[in-house]
């Protein structure tokens, strides 16, 4: 006959014990490296408003519904921040 061997209560309870303290920790809501600025407050009005149809459909062409992208750096070399927007569909952008 073999013995079956099980846990002592002990560790059962500091096993217990670190999963609680590991579930909670990992719970912790991280701080955001962005925040959310009004278009009032920035002065920047973009929409990437898309066109019904049938041939962009999710089935026909995945990545239309990404929508667009944008870019920040300083191409012109005047030390202020540039933006530039793509949308998926409108051209001069």
């Amino acid at each position: 006959m073999k013995k079956e061997t099980t846990m002592p209560a002990k560790k059962k309870i500091y096993l217990l014990l670190l999963l609680t303290l590991v579930l909670f920790t990992a719970c912790k809501k991280t701080k955001t490296q962005f925040t959310s600025l009004k278009s009032s407050d920035t002065h920047v009005k973009f929409a990437n408003n898309l066109e019904k149809q049938k041939l962009f459909s999710i089935l026909y062409y995945l990545y239309y519904y990404n929508g667009g992208g944008v870019a920040i750096g300083d191409i012109n070399n005047d030390g202020l921040p540039d933006l530039y927007f793509t949308a998926s569909n409108k051209g001069g952008n």
